[in-house]
């Protein structure tokens, strides 16, 4: 059997199903099966073993409830696709983000315009009655659809004429601080679950009403001028929030 699966299981205090599936993780997590890979079924891992089928469904959806697998009735069980976890706690551009992770993102900006700020977001960056910057982006990572954003600057952040052409596939807080030196240094975010329109489920290229995480983000410069009114649709089967807790 491949994956470099060990069949001597320890007789002790772990339980054999938390054994099977930790070897399962590690051999998703170095690549010994690919996302979107079938698994071997519960038979043959039950006879590699020598366990219970019980045993191994149970790693299996100890597997699933982390997020590693997928099970399809009727198919078997495959590598998920793997989500890209935000700490909430961190405040960084998706350009930045994803390349931390070792990731390549890419943008592509969907429309560049001066508007009538919106009551929602003239309010947010203190702009009442005056134009904002309306910008609209689909953000991929490796070439998959992650989220698609929608959200407003007021003009002085940008210096001047603003286009498409200025975002293309550039990080949008490198470009405001090298025109402006307005890159934002603290925000707060609200985040949602709602269901993906005929427009997003389109553009994230998922099917209509699927679950996505909306996030609305307010961004102050260092001076503390509101500098950003943004809202992302995530996909939630590709995204996920990280909170840190600790008692007071």
């Amino acid at each position: 059997m491949g994956g470099g699966l060990d069949r001597h299981l320890q007789r002790g205090p772990l339980p054999l199903w938390f054994q099977i599936k930790e070897q399962l993780r590690r051999a998703i997590d170095v690549g010994e099966w690919a996302a979107g890979e079938q698994l071997p079924t519960e038979s043959e891992l039950t006879e590699f073993f020598g366990v219970s089928r019980i045993t191994v469904r149970t790693a299996f959806e100890r597997l699933g409830d982390q997020g590693l697998v997928e099970r399809i009735p009727g198919r078997g069980t495959f590598v998920a696709q793997r989500s890209f976890e935000q700490p909430v706690t961190r405040l960084a551009g998706f350009h930045e983000d994803m390349a931390s992770r070792g990731f390549v993102a890419s943008t592509h900006t969907l429309s560049v315009r001066i508007v009538p700020g919106p009551s929602e977001a003239a309010s947010a960056l203190g702009a009442e009655g005056e134009d904002l910057v309306e910008i609209r982006r689909l953000l991929s990572a490796d070439n998959t659809p992650m989220a698609v954003q929608h959200g407003y600057l007021p003009t002085w952040v940008v210096g001047g004429e603003f286009t498409i052409a200025d975002l293309h596939n550039k990080s949008l807080y490198r470009v405001m601080e090298e025109r402006t030196a307005s890159h934002p240094a603290t925000a707060e975010e609200t985040i949602e679950a709602v269901r993906a329109d005929r427009v997003r489920a389109d553009r994230l290229d998922v099917s209509v009403g699927s679950p996505l995480l909306l996030a609305t983000r307010l961004s102050l410069d260092r001076s503390e001028r509101p500098v950003e009114w943004m809202r992302l649709w995530y996909r939630a089967d590709r995204y996920r929030f990280r909170v840190e807790l600790q008692l007071p």
